[in-house]
């Protein structure tokens, strides 16, 4: 895949769509925006052209139909977290050893699930994750090791490292859609702490983590070429050699046609924010103490986690020529 093969415009309008498939618009009367923040994951697969994919990312628009939650972490590399046997246990996995024939054969049955043996004469083994799994393993522990739920939470109520905060976007969000009243009652001191409680608010921030892979058409095209080529040769043998010659030559048209440019796939994983009642009630009793924040018990505190919500898959394929008017048709 070369540069030349490269299209920006289908990589920026990719992003947005896999957005917005991801998940609907929260239906709560008073906020009806959502805030997203999104991550990519890096793919150092992507070769040489993965600088130029990246740049074109970067220069994605952000969907207007969401706020723009900021925080400091928002790309990763998976092949730099070095996964343990406590992140693949949280994670669900290797809690219960394969040790009869029952268990082995309920293995069998997930083929994308390789068996990792733990004992010498492979009479015990444990049931490694699946790639997508591997890949929300890898997310978790990401979220951990950053602290992004918190760092969610610190963009919510600009908390900084002194203790000071504010309210001003949770009342620039909230005023979005909210009832004049509602925006009166928000602006009292009085009912700063009620800030809280809005769930609907706070609770539909997002993350998108993207994860791009790119593939060749050619190969593909190629192995669908010589196949035809193949049955073709098998279903006119003993037939006068132009009808071969021709049958080729269409194969080889069909050929030519698809095997130029590249099919692009990104994977969305989407977390949320948890936000509760009893979330904000112990936020309200042990870290926000009135005008500032308990840093102490901010920093300690576990309690503010983000929850997997589901996976999307967009796919775009990319086909043209050098010089020729870039086509792209997306699947979803």
């Amino acid at each position: 895949m070369t540069k030349s093969y490269f299209s920006k415009a289908v990589i920026i309008s990719f992003f947005s769509i896999a957005v917005f498939q991801c998940f609907s618009q929260s239906s709560a009367i008073d906020y009806r925006r959502s805030s997203l923040t999104m991550v990519l994951i890096e793919n150092n697969k992507l070769g040489k052209d993965k600088e130029l994919i990246t740049k074109a990312y970067y220069s994605n628009p952000f969907p207007e139909k969401y706020n723009n939650h900021i925080i400091s972490d928002k790309v990763f590399d998976p092949e730099k977290l070095k996964l343990t046997t406590q992140d693949y246990l949280d994670a669900g996995f290797y809690k219960d050893t394969l040790k009869t024939i029952k268990d082995f054969l309920g293995a069998a049955k997930k083929p994308l699930n390789p068996l990792r043996y733990v004992a010498k004469d492979s009479s015990k083994a444990v049931q490694e994750p699946s790639p997508e799994e591997l890949n929300n393993i890898y997310i978790q522990k990401y979220i951990k090791e950053k602290g992004l739920a918190k760092q969610i939470v610190s963009s919510w109520f600009n908390i900084k490292s002194d203790g000071n905060y504010d309210w001003e976007l949770i009342k620039e969000r909230g005023r979005y859609s909210a009832s004049a009243q509602k925006t009166e009652q928000a602006a009292t001191a009085a009912q700063a702490t009620d800030f809280l409680m809005d769930f609907d608010l706070i609770g539909n921030t997002y993350t998108v983590f993207n994860k791009m892979t790119f593939f060749e058409n050619e190969p593909a095209a190629r192995l669908v070429r010589d196949a035809a080529k193949i049955e073709t040769a098998k279903k006119l043998a003993g037939k006068p050699d132009i009808l071969l010659q021709k049958a080729y030559e269409g194969i080889e048209a069909v050929y030519n046609k698809t095997k130029e440019g590249y099919t692009v796939i990104c994977n969305n994983y989407l977390y949320q924010l948890v936000w509760n009642d009893s979330i904000a009630q112990k936020a309200k009793t042990d870290i926000f103490n009135g005008t500032t924040v308990n840093m102490q018990a901010y920093n300690a505190s576990d309690l503010f986690k983000m929850v997997y919500v589901g996976k999307t898959t967009v796919s775009s394929i990319v086909t043209f020529k050098i010089g020729e008017k870039k086509n792209a048709r997306a699947n979803y």
